[in-house]
C-alpha cells in the first residue's frame, strides 16, 4: 500500500507495488500464505493483475484460492486455473450456466452463493464447512470492505511502500464506509518493523 493508502495506481495494477518488496518481504508474504487455509480475492483483481497466489518464495503448502465472482467473469486463461492450488469460485444466481460449466471444466469448484451478488456471510459458512478456517483476504479494495463491513476481520497485515499515488481510485477498503467511528472495527498495533524503505505493520482487532 502507498503512503496515502492506495493499493494501486490509476491503471489498477496493484502488482506494480511489488517493485518495493525486497526478497525478505516477499518471503514473509509467501510464508503467511503457507500458514492459511485459503486466499480470497475478487474477480477484478484476477482480471487486472492475473495473480498466481501460490507459495513460491518459501517451502510450504499452497492454500486454496477463493474467487468472489458474482457474474462468473473470471477469464478462462487465468493463472489460478493453471496452478497447483485448489480453486473455488463463488458466484451468484445471475451468472450464466454456460460460463459456470466452462469454469468447472478447468478443474475449479463453482458454488452459487447469493442471488445477484455473492453473499459473503453465506460464502464464509460454506468455506468453514470445507475446512477453510484461516482466510487471507488479499484484495481488492471492494472485497476487503465487504469483510470489514460484516466484522469478519480479526488481523491486518500492511506493507507501507515509500510512494504517494494520489487520486480517488484503489483505496485499501473500497466501499461506502461506516457512518461513525463507533461503527468501525478497532485495532491494536501488535507489531511493526522497518525493512529498507518499507514499513511492515500488523494489527489485531480489539
Amino acid at each position: 500500500m502507498s503512503i496515502d493508502g492506495k493499493t494501486a495506481p490509476k491503471d489498477g495494477r496493484g502488482s506494480s507495488l511489488s517493485q518495493f518488496m525486497s526478497k525478505e518481504l516477499v518471503s514473509r508474504l509467501h510464508k503467511l500464505r503457507s500458514e492459511v487455509d485459503a486466499i480470497v480475492i475478487g474477480v477484478n483483481t484476477i482480471i487486472t493483475n492475473n495473480p498466481l497466489l501460490t507459495v513460491r518464495a518459501v517451502k510450504g503448502k499452497n492454500p486454496s484460492c477463493i474467487v468472489f465472482d458474482s457474474g462468473a467473469r473470471t477469464p478462462l486463461n487465468s493463472n489460478i486455473f493453471s496452478s497447483e492450488a485448489n480453486t473455488v469460485v463463488f458466484t451468484s444466481q445471475k451468472a450464466s450456466p454456460d460460463r459456470i460449466e466452462s469454469i468447472k471444466k478447468l478443474g475449479a469448484d463453482v458454488l452459487i452463493c447469493g442471488d445477484n451478488k455473492v453473499d459473503i456471510k453465506s460464502a464464509l459458512r460454506k468455506m468453514h464447512e470445507m475446512g477453510l478456517k484461516r482466510i487471507l483476504v488479499e484484495g481488492g479494495g471492494k472485497i476487503r470492505w465487504s469483510f470489514f463491513k460484516i466484522g469478519a476481520v480479526d488481523e491486518i497485515f500492511l506493507y507501507l511502500s515509500p510512494i504517494v499515488i494520489g487520486g480517488s481510485d484503489a483505496p485499501f477498503a473500497d466501499g461506502l464506509g461506516f457512518e461513525s467511528f463507533e461503527d468501525g472495527t478497532r485495532f491494536k498495533l501488535k507489531e511493526f518493523e522497518k525493512i529498507d524503505d518499507v514499513l511492515f505493520l500488523r494489527y489485531l482487532a480489539i
